[in-house]
């Protein structure tokens, strides 16, 4: 887990909980056991899920290929699970479904209802983990089934929707407890004031969109600026930001440390070779606020009941001397462009 807990004196720790946990009378009695143990850790990303909240983050059973898409995203705004994004040529652009709509319902479950599961004693930054994790299980479902979905419109208005499910493009990739999640980098150009920018969008930190990514700094390496479009994107694979930055930079770069218990990583941004030097300064990161932490560095552990212990298995320390477990940093942009609402949103 942690780079070191010394701090906790675990027997000590064992002595006094324990004896609760063994005389609690209900099975919530004893996540609030659990929980305080967490809390004395002192460590980001350290939570109990209880059972529900579990298997709605584990979504339906279904094969790669068996997987399809409504056409478009969710994600955590104000406790509530916006469209963030619609597929152009998706079932749901054909729908009518907007970006900035509330989801309230899939098929016969309401959202508001599995969303109160997720707020027993967590941080936001894990309240946002858990709902859109919720958020992109919910959607799944099998290529060809139809589901009837509810939205609040840009007016409050509830709306209803029919939407067949067409087979979900991008490279399967899974992780842990979490769906199948497919990952996808779109890269354009876009013309401003006579100026070629290219913007690089990608959905998902994961070694799939690594030469997707290699290929487009290629392709804008003279345009006047790069951005990263880094909205609605839970993170990934820490390690990928050496790869990444290094194609802004002309020397190395050291990022940090990751330490587990049996050893540890530097991280070091490497700069490109000869080929793809070039990028500079030219990068803008785009994103819609903080990244929500999946992460490699991450595990869930299966507990009696279904229940299960969200949990880091490393730390990362910044080379400023700050330190994060499972490496979650908070990105950067204009606040026109980080402002997260429904209305806001639904004007992008």
């Amino acid at each position: 887990m942690a780079e070191n807990n010394s701090h906790v004196d675990w027997d000590a720790l064992k002595a006094e909980l324990r004896p609760r946990a063994e005389s609690a009378r209900s099975v919530d009695e004893v996540r609030g056991v659990i929980r305080q143990m967490l809390e004395r850790v002192g460590q980001s990303h350290f939570a109990l899920l209880p059972a529900s909240v579990a298997s709605d983050m584990n979504g339906p059973p279904l094969t790669p290929g068996e997987v399809g898409s409504l056409g478009f995203n969710v994600g955590p705004v104000g406790g509530r699970l916006v469209v963030t994004g619609v597929d152009a040529k998706g079932p749901a652009r054909a729908a009518g479904v907007k970006p900035g709509w509330v989801l309230t319902r899939v098929g016969n479950r309401d959202v508001s209802s599995a969303v109160g599961t997720l707020s027993d004693g967590a941080s936001d930054h894990l309240k946002d983990f858990r709902l859109w994790a919720l958020g992109t299980s919910l959607l799944r479902g099998r290529s060809g089934e139809g589901t009837e979905l509810g939205f609040l419109d840009e007016r409050d208005a509830t709306v209803s929707r029919q939407i067949v499910r067409t087979p979900e493009a991008g490279v399967p990739v899974k992780f842990g407890h979490l769906p199948t999640l497919f990952a996808r980098l779109d890269a354009k150009q876009v013309d401003r004031d006579g100026a070629a920018i290219g913007v690089i969008a990608f959905n998902v930190w994961m070694t799939a969109i690594s030469r997707p990514f290699d290929e487009a700094i290629d392709r804008f390496r003279t345009a006047k600026g790069i951005v990263l479009d880094l909205r609605g994107n839970p993170g990934g694979v820490l390690t990928m930001i050496m790869g990444v930055s290094g194609h802004f930079l002309d020397g190395p770069v050291n990022l940090g440390v990751i330490k587990t218990r049996e050893s540890s990583l530097n991280l070091v941004a490497n700069p490109a070779d000869g080929r793809r030097r070039g990028a500079g300064r030219r990068a803008i990161q785009r994103t819609g606020g903080d990244p929500r932490g999946l992460g490699l560095v991450q595990r869930v552990g299966d507990l009696r009941r279904r229940d299960a212990v969200h949990r880091p298995r490393a730390r990362l320390r910044l080379a400023h001397g700050g330190r994060r477990s499972s490496g979650r940093a908070r990105a950067r942009c204009p606040a026109a462009t980080c402002s997260n609402t429904p209305s806001v949103i639904s004007r992008r």
